[in-house]
């Protein structure tokens, strides 16, 4: 495949895709946030035109809602463009208006007339030749989104099997795939949730996944060793080589005093295994325990 992997993405890049060209983008543009909308809808249109063309250019071992995927994948985008953007749009915005070159009466015309600048190619360059730095940090997060989405697709046909054996996956459908549900990792790659159409959920992690693959085996061991009321719940997890998959794990409240008295007497027992594998610090936002 390698659409987008071995290269970085440019302006150039993004403005030959026409934005008329885009549907998926044209439908979801219609339900405006009224933050700068329109600045962000040629890298809309170029990723849903390379989104697109990943999705049919893999081996389709699992079939997938391109729609969905798609959709999905320009909301995660346009939240991320504008939260790099925004500060930087409003101050352009408060000098054209203290210039005289925004039309309206009102700040809501106003508005709408700043608005409807950043749709014209030619001013985006303008704004970037004044913010380089702009340009290069949108660039860069559109580039690393879709490398790791080629990436991500790529690793889903080529693990199928051992995906639906690891974690007993009898559906064939993905209907969304999930971005940035976690740290970043290995030139911004972020842990992502694939989600099934029926519900079922697993997760993929940009790094090596070793020491978790150990430990899961470690806890099976010791369930099949000690008699315990209370055995410990280990999350299955498939390593690569500089990534891996893991079961989602969902969060859910004890419902009786059974589960909250298992639920801590558990955090007792992994803290314990912790301190005799040589971990004496952890941090306990990432930790959870399966009561």
């Amino acid at each position: 495949m390698n659409l987008v992997s071995n290269r970085s993405i440019t302006l150039a890049d993004v403005f030959t895709v026409p934005s008329n060209n885009a549907s998926m983008t044209g439908t979801f543009l219609h339900k405006p946030t009224g933050v700068f909308d329109n600045f962000a809808t040629h890298f809309l249109c170029y990723s849903e035109y390379m989104v697109c063309e990943i999705l049919m250019s893999c081996q389709h071992a699992f079939e997938y809602d391109v729609e969905k995927i798609t959709i999905g994948f320009l909301q995660e985008l346009r939240n991320d463009i504008i939260g790099i953007s925004s500060k930087t749009l409003v101050t352009v915005m408060h000098n054209e208006k203290h210039n005289g070159q925004l039309e309206g009466l009102t700040s809501e015309k106003r508005y709408e007339s700043f608005d409807r600048k950043l749709k014209e190619t030619s001013y985006l360059k303008e704004i970037f030749m004044i913010f380089p730095v702009l340009e290069s940090l949108i660039l860069s997060k559109l580039t690393s989104r879709l490398k790791q989405f080629e990436e991500i697709i790529m690793r889903l046909d080529q693990d199928h099997m051992d995906l639906v054996s690891c974690f007993n996956i009898d559906e064939h459908e993905i209907s969304h795939i999930r971005f940035s549900e976690g740290d970043s990792h290995n030139e911004g790659k972020t842990v992502s949730i694939i989600e099934m159409s029926e519900g079922s959920r697993f997760v993929y992690k940009p790094h090596n996944m070793q020491i978790e693959h150990i430990y899961h085996k470690l806890i099976e061991w010791l369930n099949g060793t000690l008699i315990d009321e209370y055995p410990l719940t280990s999350t299955p997890t498939l390593n690569g080589n500089d990534y891996g998959w893991q079961a989602f794990v969902k969060h859910l409240p004890c419902c009786n005093l059974r589960e909250v008295k298992s639920y801590y007497y558990k955090i007792g027992k992994n803290s314990c295994t912790f301190v005799l594998c040589g971990r004496e610090r952890y941090t306990f936002r990432k930790y959870y325990c399966l009561w």
